[in-house]
């Protein structure tokens, strides 16, 4: 190796006529099947400016010699090795419910006070997903009938005073009163 490219200052084979870093020709080695390169002549620009050409020879710049894909060796820049993510904590299955499991459940959610607070702990604090995701499924279902039970007692209430009846609460209460005789 004691040539060395005057392009990119890389060393060189003894018989090298191609860098293989930049690809720049160098020595006076044709190939056997390589014709000379055709020479250009460039075309008289229109809007240029210059003396006219006369019967003498046209002067052709220098054109680089054009280098065949298959006379250079490539080669690709090394691709980086992944840098590797450190692994977290494995995430934790939840324990299933049991059928039995979500009956109790709903049969806790029923219960009109201590029902409601247990729906608020399980759909918070609860660690287990399956729980935390059926609390936080009634918790909306509650939301949803208290919306629709106001909006139907206020079309109620604007019906019945379209219609101009009173609701006799009075009378209600009586029925419902005399419905129970145990109370009395």
């Amino acid at each position: 190796m004691s040539k060395i490219c005057a392009n990119c200052g890389a060393a060189l084979e003894d018989d090298a006529v191609f860098c293989p870093e930049c690809g720049t020709r160098f020595g006076t080695v044709p190939a056997a099947d390589e014709a000379p390169a055709p020479e250009i002549r460039p075309e008289p620009q229109e809007d240029a400016v210059s003396e006219p050409a006369g019967p003498g020879p046209v002067p052709v710049r220098p054109q680089p010699d054009t280098v065949r894909p298959e006379q250079v060796w490539q080669t690709a820049p090394p691709i980086p090795a992944p840098v590797p993510v450190p692994a977290g904590e494995p995430e934790k299955r939840s324990k299933e419910i049991s059928t039995a499991g979500y009956f109790w459940l709903m049969l806790l959610f029923a219960v009109p006070v201590v029902g409601f607070i247990a729906m608020l702990i399980f759909a918070g604090a609860v660690k287990n997903k399956n729980l935390r995701n059926f609390a936080r499924a009634h918790v909306v279902w509650v939301i949803v009938a208290l919306i629709t039970a106001i909006a139907l007692w206020v079309v109620a209430r604007i019906a019945l005073k379209a219609a101009g009846t009173a609701i006799d609460w009075q009378g209600i209460f009586d029925s419902i009163k005399n419905a129970f005789p145990f109370g009395n």
